[in-house]
Order: structure tokens, then C-alpha cells, then sequence
């Protein structure tokens, strides 16, 4: 008996061993999968932006009233002055943006072609033909161009692969158009620098397929065009819009992660080596059999030895339980003397003990896990599962809020807190401020993520009573542990079945949290309500903006930024104020190029457009701009003190230089070629005096030198140092030092005699 129940046992666990290597497979890729969906998702979220930033860009190339009447066929005394203006609005579109390659505009009515790479062409003889296509053939107003090559410049045999942003101008017409819009996006720079600044990417491949499955953004050249699914390692993929699955590319496991857009039917995908996974999972399903095995035969040897000596410590076992049970006799009621009996067997072993409490909040934690993640299917599985860990919580009229710590700012900038620690004592002074202050049911959960999950039974107060209740929370957390939270409330009732709901809902809304600043409430219901907000991008103030920084107006210029950052954040669109801050971004790459200064001396050699794309509250998109604004001005600055400082040194060294001549402000205006007002403002801003006094100055200073040593007379002086009247001489003199030039002499010739 003893033997066929250590082979009944056994057995299933060779069978098991095997199970597992499936299940702990799938649970690997699974995970493995997701926890680099994050890597995918940045250079996705990447590549959105740059698009965006571009098509931005294209809706706002007509808003020119100059262009627009070149491009209507109006009549000019001076066509080549509008195309050098047309190749002037072209080279700053491709300026504007690092990875472009190249700008076209297409008059319709002359039927040519002005291009930043191929200079003015007619339309029938233009290199890149695809875009004339386009332009017979399709009506849509604004479309993003798969991959296709062109020509680095006209007759070259070399081409480049490019997306493109074709747009029909004027954007609001569905007809008749004037003509178009071609920006051109290098894919392999795109590819490049995106891939170089995710972290953590090793050799990672990413790719973009088109809505066909095709290539059009890689690393290797030789991949694009093609259609990813005739590949035989990818077949019957991609059925999903994200997911993960492995695949043996060169005899190697790869875990292929990919996701869709949700605005275009672009496909992102990473595949991520994961062969050395692959064989340590096949290694411990080797090792459970192996064990497995060996341990049989141990069973079997121990068996036959000690079957007979195993009998007896078992019937004392058996003899020690009956007399545990008998110990307290209780008429009807032997299971509860087995139930002590156990308890009390329980008690003399203090490790299994501890082990257990320890266990416990370890399934507890899993339990509220699987509650939000929205695991359970039926009341009958969660009343199970609380009932066996003796969860008391609350289970219908729920409010779940969502509380993300805010960033913070240090010295290498703004960045999110990360500690696990922390959030763990939020989450305790959480539910001992809600215990103390209101007499109904919670639970909480740390996720993570930087954030911590609360679900409250709905107080009789109400909605108002408990923001002003979350408020006072936020306030206790600021002062006792310094750390600030964005807290996110969903105001629709739910219960335990559906909060996962509530849940998916809090984290999408999390989006929203650049409209707001830091420590702020966000209710689900006002987020939503307002989504069909139109963009109203101020741009009768950016003018006033670019003005006010070329002028050096540093806060008129902050103040006009906060103002239409104010203006954009009221819409209630999270997209917006994305398209606000790259518009904006835009704008000022613009600028700092009229300007002719340095992007790197602005914005700094660490750069990218990462930092754009991860702000996610007004603050980080206000001290980004603020900062940005305040360099820009203090370069200018800088740069004009440096002009100042040279202009002084010119005008003081030619008056220096010709003070004894007849000379005025107009002759040295043009000498030194600055305007008689600069000059005047120049010598105020450095000796606080104009040029004629300076002059005067100049003059007498050189005839004090001149008496000192020589013994001259005062008409000789006079005209030596420029004045052809001696009585003008003596006024001047006796204006600047207070005596007369006589007076003067004397102090150094006693036998000096004045005689003019």
C-alpha cells in the first residue's frame, strides 16, 4: 500500500513538471511582453509626436497672406522676389524640424515646383513624380504618405526613403486647390535617434509597418517595402491590435511585442532575444523531471527499508491525535474538539506559524489586485476568495480614486518620485485619515506605478464634501511627507464585479493630467463632458510673443506665454495642449533660427523630443517654456552687450583719434555706421554723457595735457585740439574744469602770462 501510494503521487508529478513548462512559458511571454511594452509604447508615442509635429506644421503653412497670393496666381511686378520668398517660408518649415529632409511647395497656376533640395523645376520634370499622383489622384485634403524613395538631388543616382506629409493647399477648400505641401521625412534619422535614446534597448530591433503590413520604418534598408506577414516566421501574426508572441528568426527564439495606433493603421513592433529565456525555461522543466525521477527511486528504496518501522511512529501520531480530541469531551460537538485539538498542534510549531501570517497579506494584496484588474467573472469566485483570507471590505456603492505622486524638481530637472516605500506609508496615512474621518468601509492598493488605488464606500456627503475631504488629505501629505499627489476620482458608482471599469477608465484619464497643476482633483465625469472641445490655438498672441523675446521684454514675454498656456488648458483636451506645446516648440526653433543663435546653446546638448513627449502637468510644459524663454533672452542680452561693447570701442577710438579735426555726429555716423541716436544711446548707456560732450571732454582733457609741459598760448592750444575760437576754448574749459585755462597754467608755471 505504502508503495502504490508513493508511485500514485509521484507520477502526476512528472506529469505536472511538464504542465509547467507550458504554463510557466506563456506566463514568461506574458510578462516578458509586457514589461517591454513600455520600451515599444515610447518609441510609438516618439514617432506620433514627430508625425504630429510635421502635419502641425503643414495646417500652418497657409495661414501666410503672402504665400496665399502667390500660390492664388495673383498678379506680381516681381516673380522672383515671390519664389525667394517662397524657398525663405520653405527653408524655416525644414528648419523647424530635425528630420526633415525636404520641403516642395507646387504652384498649380505657373505649374512649378520650389523645392529646399532641387531648387525651382517644372512639375513634368521634377525628380519625385509620387507626390503629382497624389495630387491628380486624391481628393483628401491632408494624407501621411507610406515610405517611398527619392532622390537626394536632381539626376542623382543615390535615394533616400522617406514618409511623407502631402497636403492640399488651401486646407480648407474640397476643390480647385492652388496647389500643395510636401514635407519629406527621413525614416532612417527618425529610426536612428529614437532608437538611440530609449533606454535599456541593447540591440533591440523596433519597425513600423503600414496599414498593408509593410515596412516603412527601420534600421535595415533591405526590409523596407516588404510585407512582414510573407516572412515565415510571421505568419498568421498581427490578427490582434497588440500583443506578443515568439518566433525562431535564425534559429534564435525572438519575443515579437507589437501594438497599433489608435489615429492610424501603423503597426509598431520590437523583437527582443529571447532565446537564453527560452532554454533556462527548458532547463528547469528537465530538472522537474529529472528530480521527479529520482525521487521515485528514492521513494521506492526508502519504502521497502522502512515500511515497517514507518508504522509505528504513525499509529503514535494517530494514538496522540485521538488522545488530543478526548482531552476536552464535548457531547455533540467533536469537531470542534478536533478543531482545538488542530489549533493547538498548530501552536507548537512557531515557524509554520510565522511562515503563515506571512503568506496571508501576500494573497490579500493579489486578491484586491485581481479585484481592479478585473480577474473575477462572478460574485460566487470574489465571495469565495474573501472568505477564505476573512477579507472584510466593502463590496457595492463604491467611489475609486486614483492618487499619482507628482514629480519632482532636482538638480538634473524634473522627474517622477519612484519609491515603493513611500507609497506604502501614503497608503497608511490614507486609510487612517479616511478611518478617522468618516465611519464607512476602504481598501487600498499600491500599484507600482507611482500610484496608489483607493476604493471608498460613497459617503452621505456627497461628491463636494468628499473633494473638500481629499483636499485637507493632500495637505496633510504635503506637510507630514512632503510629497504632493494628482488624485483622480471616479463619481460613478460601482461595486466590486465592475471596478476594474472605474479602474481602465482613472488610468486612461491620466492623460488629462497636463491640463492640470500638480496636487489638483480630476473627476472622471467633468474630463469627459467636455471632450469636444475644438483647438483654438492662440495665435494672435505668438507674434506678440516672438516680439516681446526679440526686444529682450523678459517678463512681458513670461507673462504672454502663462497667459496662452492658461487659454489652451481650459478645453479640457489632452491632445490639445500636446499640439499647444509642439506647436509652441516649434515656433521657438523658428525664432532662435532668425535669431541665429545655437539650438544646442538654448536647449541644451541632452535635448530630445522625449522631453516634450513625457511632460504630463502644466507645471513641467510652464518650467520647460519659462526656462526656454528666459535663455533665449539672456543669450540676446549677452550678444547685444557684446555688439554694445564693440560699437563703444569704435566710436570713443575715432573720436580719439580725430578729436583735433572738425568733426560732428553725422561724419562719425558714417564712419562707424551706426545711426547718431544709437550712437548718443551707446555712450549714455557707458559714461552717461552724449557725443558732444564726450568730444569736449576729449578736447580739453588733451589741452590740460598740453599745458602742463609746453608753454604755449591759448589760440595755439585752442586750434591744436580742434576749436578755431579761443573765446570758445576758455568757455568750454571753464564749463568742464570750473577755472579758466589761465588759472590752470599757472599751477604749473608761475611766469606764465596769459595772452590769448
Amino acid at each position: 500500500m505504502q508503495l502504490f501510494i508513493t508511485v500514485l503521487i509521484l507520477i502526476p508529478i512528472a506529469i505536472l513538471g511538464t504542465v509547467y513548462y507550458q504554463e510557466a512559458k506563456q506566463m514568461v511571454i506574458k510578462d516578458f511582453g509586457e514589461s517591454n511594452q513600455q520600451a515599444l509604447n515610447q518609441f510609438a508615442a516618439s514617432v506620433e509626436l514627430i508625425v504630429n509635429n510635421i502635419i502641425d506644421i503643414s495646417k500652418q503653412s497657409y495661414n501666410d497672406s503672402r504665400l496665399n497670393s502667390i500660390m492664388a496666381g495673383n498678379n506680381s511686378d516681381n516673380p522672383y522676389a515671390d519664389w525667394d520668398y517662397i524657398n525663405q517660408k520653405i527653408n524655416q518649415i525644414k528648419a523647424s524640424n530635425r528630420y526633415v529632409h525636404s520641403v516642395y511647395l507646387y504652384l498649380a497656376k505657373s505649374d512649378k515646383v520650389i523645392s529646399t533640395e532641387y531648387g525651382i523645376s517644372d512639375a513634368a520634370s521634377f525628380p519625385d513624380v509620387a507626390f503629382m499622383n497624389w495630387y491628380k489622384n486624391d481628393s483628401r485634403t491632408l494624407i501621411l504618405a507610406d515610405t517611398h524613395p527619392v532622390k537626394f538631388w536632381n539626376n542623382s543616382p543615390q535615394t533616400l526613403d522617406v514618409f511623407s506629409v502631402y497636403a492640399h493647399l488651401p486646407l480648407d477648400r474640397t476643390n480647385n486647390y492652388n496647389g500643395a505641401l510636401i514635407i519629406n521625412i527621413d525614416q532612417s534619422m527618425v529610426y536612428r535617434d529614437l532608437h538611440a535614446r530609449i533606454p535599456d534597448n541593447g540591440e533591440t530591433p523596433f519597425m513600423v509597418l503600414n496599414s498593408r503590413k509593410e515596412v516603412m520604418i527601420s534600421g535595415l534598408k533591405e526590409e523596407l517595402y516588404t510585407d512582414i506577414r510573407a516572412k515565415d516566421h510571421f505568419q498568421n501574426a498581427f490578427s490582434e491590435p497588440e500583443g506578443s508572441f515568439v518566433s525562431n528568426i535564425e534559429n534564435k527564439d525572438q519575443l515579437v511585442v507589437y501594438n497599433t495606433a489608435e489615429n492610424r493603421d501603423w503597426t509598431y513592433v520590437a523583437m527582443y532575444p529571447f532565446d537564453g529565456i527560452s532554454r533556462s525555461i527548458h532547463m528547469i522543466r528537465n530538472i522537474i523531471l529529472l528530480m521527479s525521477i529520482v525521487l521515485l527511486v528514492f521513494s521506492l528504496i526508502v519504502s521497502l527499508l522502512f515500511t515497517m518501522r514507518a508504522v509505528k511512529p504513525v499509529d503514535e501520531l494517530h494514538k496522540h491525535i485521538r488522545a488530543r480530541t478526548r482531552r476536552m469531551p464535548r457531547k455533540g460537538n467533536e469537531l470542534g474538539v478536533l478543531r482545538d485539538a488542530v489549533i493547538d498542534l498548530i501552536d507548537n510549531h512557531d515557524q509554520l506559524e510565522e511562515k503563515l501570517e506571512l503568506t496571508v497579506p501576500v494573497f490579500r494584496e493579489k486578491i484586491l489586485n485581481n479585484l481592479i484588474e478585473g480577474v473575477y467573472a462572478s460574485w460566487q469566485e470574489i465571495d469565495h476568495d474573501l472568505r477564505m483570507f476573512a477579507m472584510d471590505i466593502p463590496r457595492k456603492n463604491l467611489t475609486l480614486m486614483l492618487f499619482e505622486l507628482d514629480g519632482e524638481e532636482d538638480s538634473d530637472g524634473y522627474k517622477a518620485r519612484n519609491s515603493s516605500f513611500l507609497l506604502y506609508s501614503i497608503s497608511d496615512t490614507v486609510e487612517e485619515y479616511f478611518s478617522n474621518y468618516h465611519d464607512i468601509g476602504s481598501f487600498s492598493l499600491v500599484n507600482h506605478r507611482n500610484q496608489l488605488v483607493l476604493a471608498l464606500e460613497n459617503p452621505s456627503s456627497g461628491v463636494g464634501e468628499l473633494m473638500v475631504r481629499i483636499r485637507e488629505l493632500q495637505q496633510k501629505l504635503l506637510n507630514s511627507l512632503h510629497v504632493s499627489l494628482t488624485a483622480i476620482v471616479s463619481d460613478e458608482p460601482t461595486d466590486l464585479l465592475h471596478i476594474s471599469r472605474n479602474y481602465r477608465e482613472v488610468r486612461e484619464l491620466l492623460k488629462y493630467k497636463i491640463l492640470y497643476s500638480q496636487m489638483d482633483i480630476m473627476l472622471t465625469s467633468d474630463i469627459r463632458s467636455d471632450n469636444n472641445t475644438a483647438y483654438n490655438y492662440p495665435y494672435d498672441k505668438e507674434e506678440l510673443l516672438k516680439n516681446n523675446i526679440r526686444a529682450s521684454k523678459k517678463d512681458e514675454a513670461l507673462g504672454l506665454f502663462r497667459e496662452m498656456l492658461g487659454s489652451i488648458s481650459k478645453d479640457r483636451r489632452y491632445q490639445n495642449m500636446y499640439q499647444f506645446v509642439f506647436h509652441l516648440n516649434s515656433t521657438i526653433m523658428v525664432l532662435i533660427n532668425e535669431l541665429g543663435l545655437s539650438v544646442d546653446e538654448i536647449y541644451g546638448e541632452e535635448y530630445s523630443i522625449e522631453q516634450l513627449s513625457n511632460m504630463n502637468s502644466k507645471e513641467r510644459v510652464d518650467i520647460f517654456f519659462s526656462v526656454l524663454i528666459q535663455t533665449i533672452v539672456d543669450v540676446i542680452e549677452v550678444n547685444k552687450s557684446t555688439r554694445t561693447n564693440k560699437y563703444y570701442q569704435r566710436i570713443t577710438s575715432y573720436i580719439n583719434d580725430h578729436y583735433m579735426q572738425e568733426i560732428t555726429l553725422e561724419s562719425v555716423s558714417e564712419q562707424v555706421n551706426l545711426s547718431p541716436t544709437y550712437i548718443n544711446q551707446i555712450l549714455k548707456s557707458h559714461l552717461g554723457i552724449t557725443f558732444v560732450q564726450l568730444l569736449n571732454k576729449t578736447r580739453i582733457d588733451q589741452a590740460c595735457s598740453m599745458m602742463q609741459k609746453e608753454d604755449l598760448k591759448i589760440k595755439d592750444i585752442a586750434l591744436w585740439v580742434g576749436y578755431s575760437s579761443s573765446k570758445y576754448f576758455i568757455k568750454i574749459f571753464k564749463e568742464i574744469k570750473g577755472i579758466t585755462p589761465g588759472q590752470y597754467v599757472r599751477g604749473y608755471h608761475t611766469d606764465w602770462t596769459e595772452n590769448p
